[in-house]
């Protein structure tokens, strides 16, 4: 794990670092780097998608989406996730 600052970075930290690549995501105050996404991360990500878009299509309680992007957890957690499932 890779420790950047002798105190725990926040959010307001993260947002001032350059654009990667790399690319990092926060996790409780250590900045870690975020690997590119290997084939089996690829192929769990499409089986997901297509076994909650079926559910989804008869149970239209939510949408998906299939995107980078960020979520700050807490003050000290901001990760990037590419599918995001919400309530509608």
């Amino acid at each position: 794990m890779l420790k950047t600052a002798s105190r725990p970075l926040t959010v307001h930290d993260y947002r001032e670092l350059p654009e990667g690549p790399p690319y990092y995501q926060l996790i409780e105050g250590d900045l870690i780097m975020s690997p590119s996404p290997n084939f089996f991360h690829q192929k769990l990500l499409v089986r997901l998608t297509l076994l909650l878009g079926n559910y989804l299509e008869q149970n239209p309680i939510g949408e998906i989406c299939i995107a980078p992007s960020d979520v700050s957890l807490t003050d000290r957690s901001f990760l990037h996730k590419v599918l995001k499932a919400h309530r509608i």
